[in-house]
């Protein structure tokens, strides 16, 4: 095989005649050096009276030189013989160019071999001799190339250490570029690192140098603002790194680089999914798709499939998840992507968890689990072994759950994925403490502790907190007090109701254990206000969830699906009521039990409080819900980014208007379409679009009467109909609004419309006619120069 490929090498290179002789000897040295393969390059000095310099002299040092590129990354002992060689010629025959080319060479390969002393003396030699050239471009040049080899080793000091040195040169000669390059260079040495923050202020510092306007400073710019967007991204500093995510998108965009405009839009959506921005999130992703389309890049396609599933999925609506993901799964199959196929399954696995249909879920996570292992990412398996944990332990499969969950604790061990392993614990732990094993659950709980304080997870510390004090409490109730008390103060302080309740409801008991009545009411009353908080929070979110799937859908779903599905939720609402209710009152009939007749009043007191927030929370939620339906009606009928009335509204009204035909006298509508819209999105980009879109749709509902009706016909066309309005009617108020829209400017965007009338007088028996007529008479405006108005007539049409 090794023969083979450097055999398609060298032919794949144009070589004279006279280089034949070199092939030969190169592929005999390829064949001798295959059993030292794994030798390192030496790092001794050499001279001219070395074996490998007798053994090349025939051949000159550039063709030395050529060679050793040639098999850098596939043959590093016979790569850094020919470039002794090479140099050792270019010495004896005082070719100062090759010299220095083959020591540059040398210091990056002795630099992947792990040979660092030696690559710092041939970086030493060649930064010499470029110096006695006067070649200071090219000494930066090769400190840059170097730096960039010592990144990639993880050989960070050293790297920082060459760029500290050479950047006051650069400076001095004025290379602004080559200095942006340097300090990002030191970004992402620090990146690597983990130093996000000094990573940030290096990238930063490159991003004052990248000021012209030529394509490789623009595509450097854009990199660099990627690599800042990346480093907040690790800070969880979502709103920076999506603001230069955006830069960084900006900069793509006016270079017209569909491959990056995609790659930028991915990441936004990306991030924006992650920090639940999901309409922003999936607008992106549905861009960058669209783009990906026209790439024929199947991978990165794929992805993109899979991201706009997982973003479907978020906003709730699981049948267009589930078909996104399908997509997915059929071309990582097509292409033998074992890796994101197994990821793929575990989407689908997740979609159908939410939609409480576990056996479809458990069966999909088997899928990921029996794919080869070597051809699947471990985390990606350890998640999957997790979820059928999860789903085992919340069905009281606690066997099962116990091996599931101890397969993924392995895995994720094995990679040392902390995070992770801190939450298998936690589960292994809540596994053992339902089959009673305190001391083992214990263990979990306490490695979960650890493993959750090492990356500074708050959540998981609490929880560790209070499961540890949940069962400290039946044999130590004042240390399980104290556990319990510190998860409470940790879940304060991230805000974590769901944690906090646990809290309050163990403290509750602990409390009544050591018969400290007082305090345990005291948490009673606290744990009721917390599940009327955390409800309260489920309601928002399932709010902006219905909102952000309304959106997904423009707003076409049917108003009676929507009313049924506020009729649902509001006796979902009262049953939650009724359920905290009941709990409210056998947690005060208890405590009354317990209570000493001198705090009888205190209790009825906050009784009586409570019973007056609880009714007023429920007129609040009613009220809400009255507010929400309006809202729903309103996005159900009108377009949510003019405010026109959509396509389903359009054809309802027409339809209606059609019942009584025979007794209308005139009708007539009105279609419009902007002209060369496309060319106003590409150009200035879908946000200055938007803002055209709104001005045209402006100018038109300011100028119709309130009987008539505007609405959105499809991305940039309009539809008006005019009840009781005749042709000329139409036509004066057509040619009226072309004037405005073609004097006035959006965002100093100027644009034209072309419009079609036609009414009733010209036969129309349906609502379709008047549409395919008005259409093919904007048709004959487009096709007439744009920017007029044109009424169908019989004529036009046979003549056209």
């Amino acid at each position: 095989m090794m023969l083979k490929y450097c055999l398609a090498q060298i032919c794949s290179v144009r070589l004279p005649v006279r280089y034949f002789g070199l092939v030969f000897i190169v592929l005999s040295g390829v064949m001798s050096a295959g059993a030292s393969a794994k030798q390192e390059p030496t790092g001794e000095p050499i001279s001219a009276n070395d074996a490998t310099f007798s053994k090349w002299q025939q051949f000159t040092a550039a063709e030395l030189l050529h060679q050793a590129r040639l098999f850098k990354d596939t043959n590093q002992p016979l790569s850094a013989e020919l470039a002794r060689s090479a140099l050792l010629s270019a010495e004896h025959n005082n070719e100062q160019s090759i010299v220095v080319q083959s020591h540059a060479f040398l210091a990056s390969l002795a630099v992947k071999s792990n040979e660092t002393e030696q690559g710092q003396y041939h970086f030493d030699q060649a930064f010499e001799l470029y110096g006695r050239a006067s070649e200071t471009a090219k000494q930066i040049t090769l400190s840059l190339d170097y730096a960039n080899a010592l990144v990639s080793a993880k050989y960070y000091q050293q790297a920082e250490t060459i760029i500290d040195d050479v950047l006051p040169l650069v400076q001095e000669h004025g290379e602004p570029y080559l200095s942006a390059l340097l300090l990002s260079a030191k970004g992402l040495s620090y990146h690597k690192q983990k130093r996000f923050d000094q990573a940030i202020v290096e990238f930063t510092k490159a991003v004052n140098y990248l000021t012209g306007k030529s394509d490789k400073i623009k595509q450097q710019l854009a990199v660099t603002f990627h690599n800042i967007a990346q480093s907040y991204k690790h800070l969880k500093d979502a709103p920076r790194a999506i603001s230069f995510y955006q830069k960084a998108l900006d900069v793509q965009t006016s270079r017209h680089d569909q491959p990056a405009i995609a790659k930028a839009l991915k990441n936004i959506a990306m991030a924006e999914n992650k920090r639940g921005g999901y309409l922003v999130a999936l607008d992106h992703a549905l861009h960058s798709l669209e783009i990906q389309k026209t790439l024929n890049n199947t991978a990165n396609y794929a992805e993109l499939l899979l991201l706009t599933g997982i973003i479907y999925r978020q906003i709730g609506d699981f049948e267009k998840s589930l078909s996104y993901i399908q997509k997915a799964e059929t071309l990582y199959e097509q292409d033998d992507d074992i890796a994101h196929l197994a990821e793929a399954s575990n989407q689908t696995g997740l979609i159908y968890s939410s939609l409480k249909q576990f056996d479809n879920s458990r069966s999909f996570y088997l899928h990921t689990i029996e794919l080869p292992e070597d051809r699947v990412k471990p985390e990606t398996r350890a998640a999957a072994y997790r979820e059928i944990g999860v789903i085992d332990y919340e069905a009281g499969r606690y066997d099962v759950a116990l091996v599931m969950a101890s397969k993924s604790d392995a895995i994720y061990r094995s990679i040392n994925a902390t995070l992770k392993t801190a939450q298998v614990d936690l589960l292994l732990g809540k596994i053992q403490l339902a089959q009673q094993n305190n001391t083992l659950a214990t263990h979990h709980f306490q490695q979960s502790l650890v493993l959750a304080t090492q990356v500074n997870n708050i959540e998981l510390q609490a929880q560790a907190f209070n499961y540890l004090g949940r069962i400290m409490i039946s044999k130590d109730v004042e240390g399980g007090i104290e556990l319990l008390k510190r998860g409470l103060k940790l879940a304060e302080q991230a805000d974590l109701k769901i944690d906090q309740l646990m809290s309050y409801e163990w403290l509750k008991q602990a409390e009544k254990q050591r018969g400290n009545t007082i305090q345990a009411l005291n948490f009673a009353e606290q744990e009721i206000a917390m599940a009327l908080a955390i409800h309260q929070e489920r309601e928002a979110a399932e709010l902006m969830r219905a909102k952000a799937k309304l959106d997904s859908h423009k707003m076409e779903l049917e108003l009676t699906a929507l009313q049924e599905k506020i009729k649902l939720d509001g006796l979902k609402l009262a049953q939650k009521n009724n359920e905290i209710e009941i709990v409210r009152q056998s947690s005060q009939i208890a405590e009354l039990e317990l209570t000493k007749e001198r705090y009888f009043n205190l209790l009825l007191v906050v009784l009586l409080a409570m019973s007056l927030i609880t009714a007023l929370l429920i007129y609040r939620r009613f009220a809400a819900a009255r507010v929400r339906h309006k809202e729903l009606d309103f996005l159900a009928a009108h377009d949510p980014l003019t405010g026109c009335f959509n396509r389903r509204i359009l054809f309802d009204r027409m339809n209606k208007d059609f019942e009584g035909l025979e007794y209308i006298q005139e009708y007539s509508i009105i279609l419009a379409d902007i002209d060369l819209f496309k060319d106003v999105n590409d150009t200035y980009g879908h946000s200055v679009g938007d803002i055209v879109l709104r001005g045209v749709a402006d100018i038109m509902q300011v100028n119709t009467r309130k009987i008539d009706t505007v609405a959105r016909f499809g991305g940039e066309e309009f539809c008006i109909i005019l009840p009781g309005a005749g042709e000329k009617q139409a036509v004066r108020l057509a040619e009226d609004m072309r004037r405005k829209i073609e004097t006035c400017r959006f965002n100093d965007v100027s644009v034209t419309c072309s419009f079609g009338v036609t009414s009733l007088q010209d036969h129309n028996q349906t609502p379709s006619d008047l549409i395919d007529k008005a259409d093919y008479a904007l048709y004959q405006s487009k096709k007439q120069g744009r920017n007029q108005v044109t009424v169908w007539h019989q004529a036009i049409e046979e003549t056209g």
